[in-house]
């Protein structure tokens, strides 16, 4: 059974999607504003965040915000806002699909299932990096790049000795680019690579968040000698001074 958290500030939507989607086998919880929501996300870890974009404290992008800082959880968008450029920032911010209101409760009930089918046939990163991302064996699935160092074994990633907390995906992108330093990624590439066949509906630019977040996670620990860079035209690369 799915775990469905709604954060939404009218309760009305919860319950036309309570009962759409719990007659599909999942279970719902609630939240009414955007830091219960946000901390019952990182605390409970659903399976899916339906969020809404207004909402009375924080708005739906800081709450996703805050959940893809420490979670790869898939996140849907809901809003009343008709500009596609609200679909562009939630999709960047790291969303997963972007619905506008009033919507079909159908059309969600079967974005909902896409999501989570996506979610579930997911290659795994998580279930071997090493040899997804191109650590051979004789390396014992851990690779030092100057003060940075990945243990694929454990997941751990440190900067000179400090941990370094990443996402799945974000752990990913690092096991790719560290596996083949100064070698350029298309972001076409990383999509292919990280999130594998499930990312049709997923957006390009989903990669400029994750580096960007990523980037600044190696900086805020120190990391001096490795660090992303972008390649006009191109994509990226981590550039290795070792």
């Amino acid at each position: 059974m799915s775990d469905i958290l709604v954060i939404d500030d009218d309760p009305a939507v919860y319950d036309i999607l309570r009962m759409y989607l719990e007659r599909s086998g999942m279970r719902l919880s609630w939240a009414a504003d955007g830091c219960e929501g946000a901390k019952q996300a990182l605390a409970s870890a659903p399976d899916l965040v339906i969020v809404d974009v207004m909402l009375p404290d924080i708005d739906g992008y800081e709450v996703c915000r805050r959940i893809r800082a420490a979670r790869d959880v898939p996140i849907m968008m809901l809003t009343c806002l008709d500009r596609s450029a609200d679909a562009v920032v939630g999709l960047e911010m790291g969303a997963d699909d972007y619905v506008r209101k009033p919507f079909s409760p159908r059309e969600v009930e079967a974005r909902v299932k896409a999501i989570l089918r996506r979610s579930a046939d997911s290659p795994s990163v998580q279930e071997d990096p090493c040899r997804r991302m191109g650590f051979s064996e004789s390396d014992g699935g851990q690779v030092v790049l100057g003060d940075l160092r990945i243990d694929c074994s454990t997941r751990d990633v440190t900067v000179g000795g400090a941990h370094m907390h990443l996402t799945p995906k974000e752990f990913g992108i690092l096991c790719l680019m560290a596996a083949h330093p100064r070698v350029v990624f298309t972001r076409q590439e990383i999509l292919d690579q990280v999130w594998g066949h499930t990312h049709d509906d997923i957006g390009i630019h989903t990669v400029d968040t994750h580096v960007k977040r990523l980037r600044s996670k190696l900086s805020d620990h120190g990391c001096k000698e490795c660090t992303i860079e972008s390649v006009w035209g191109m994509g990226y690369r981590l550039a290795v001074r070792v």
